[in-house]
């Protein structure tokens, strides 16, 4: 009876009683509007029970508008090889809810385990725990590996109840630079999964550190990982011309609002009644999506959910927008023209594998920061110029970027000026 309450563990345990057959996925898709108030309330409990049986019981979780707990809902959904969901006010539940029953109505091969043969060693690898495959599924794993030469993938699961095995020959190549966007693919799941941990289980000096150093290395801009660049280039007493947010650093309504979103992060790990709200579903919403991988052209088309006091958004280049044009009507803010429409996540380029960032007409490549031994200026278009880039392929395209680019060749720092 709708009499208000919300009996979470009573829902999930007669959802569980419920399995008859053991030769098939178990799916159980949990649908809730509130956080528990009737019965076992306690997260920890509630986590322990509702995962329990988790090799062979998927829960995926809808929470419903914002009053629900986000980490409730993605401890047991990770803990049992699921995924959790957020429906927002104005969005219609009907067309999510569909949408996944079309995805998860034909299973394929459940229990998937991979290893790898010969001499090489695989860490960080994500998604951390292999999710089941559907009809129509692409399942998509990054990592890193120690090793190289001939070796061999091995992927297990059961289909139709019977475990089955597929190997696959591979090569392991002990440096390959064909494929230079792979490692940001790998690296915005990393930051995703590293905001997750800081959400989650609160902050630490080492998890902020990678989170900087991957995100500047990569270029992975979301209101998150800005602020904490800011930060710690602050910190670092960085030379001015040599930050990478230059122009958002001075934009300081922008700033307080990308604040407001870590800020948000770190409430939610250190106080459970942050777990709930507009913030703590906005958050939850983005780091799976960076954990996830998601089409970053996608994010950036999709509407915003920001508001400028650092409410939570789930697209992270939207929130940058809405940051900067809230920022230009501010009272008393020096933010218009050019910077009121400027959206602070595309100032930043990946280019066979670099990290460029743009602070007025000038990129500059992400490592100028490092210790380099020489210093030096060359003028745009002249013999120099194009001797330079004519040295290799990957030099032309850094240098396509313009007429004001600094960028790391080797153990030099060329600086390409008009003049």
């Amino acid at each position: 009876k709708p009499t208000g309450g919300t009996a979470i563990d009573d829902a999930l345990t007669t959802a569980l009683k419920s399995r008859q057959e053991k030769d098939r996925p178990f799916i159980v898709v949990f649908l809730t509007d509130g956080a528990p108030t009737i019965g076992t309330t306690n997260e920890d409990e509630l986590v322990k029970r509702a995962t329990k049986h988790a090799d062979d019981v998927r829960i995926f979780c809808f929470g419903i508008g914002n009053d629900v707990n986000t980490h409730l809902l993605d401890r047991i959904a990770d803990g049992t090889r699921a995924v959790s969901n957020y429906v927002l006010p104005d969005e219609d539940i009907e067309v999510k809810v569909s949408s996944f029953y079309n995805k998860v109505k034909e299973p394929v091969m459940t229990d998937l385990h991979v290893a790898f043969g010969g001499g090489v060693r695989a860490t960080q690898l994500y998604p951390a725990k292999l999710p089941d495959l559907f009809k129509g599924d692409t399942l998509l794993l990054f990592g890193r590996y120690k090793g190289d030469g001939a070796s061999s993938v091995k992927i297990t699961g059961n289909v139709e109840g019977k475990e089955r095995e597929f190997t696959e020959d591979v090569k392991f190549s002990d440096e390959d630079t064909k494929h230079a966007f792979i490692p940001r693919l790998w690296a915005t799941r990393r930051v995703g999964w590293l905001l997750d941990q800081i959400r989650m289980h609160g902050e630490s000096k080492e998890l902020k550190d990678e989170v900087v150093e991957l995100a500047r290395k990569h270029g992975i801009v979301t209101p998150y990982t800005a602020y904490l660049i800011i930060e710690d280039e602050s910190r670092r007493n960085v030379p001015e011309l040599s930050r990478t947010f230059r122009e958002l650093e001075g934009d300081r309504v922008a700033v307080d609002a990308a604040k407001g979103f870590y800020d948000s992060t770190l409430a939610e790990a250190a106080t459970p009644a942050q777990r709930q709200g507009e913030k703590a579903v906005g958050n939850a919403t983005e780091y799976n999506r960076l954990k996830l991988g998601a089409n970053e052209q996608q994010i950036a088309a999709a509407p915003a959910t920001a508001t400028v006091n650092g409410a939570g958004a789930s697209r992270y280049g939207g929130a940058f927008d809405a940051m900067s044009k809230s920022a230009a009507t501010m009272p008393g803010a020096d933010v218009t023209g050019y910077r009121a429409q400027r959206n602070y996540g595309q100032q930043a380029r990946v280019v066979n594998g670099k990290a460029f960032y743009q602070n007025g007409n000038t990129w500059t490549d992400a490592d100028a920061q490092k210790q380099t031994t020489k210093r030096q200026r060359v003028r745009f278009n002249s013999d120099e110029y194009f001797q330079l880039a004519r040295a290799n392929a990957a030099n032309a395209q850094w240098l396509s970027l313009g007429n004001e680019v600094d960028v790391v060749i080797g153990d030099t720092l060329y600086e390409i000026r008009d003049n």
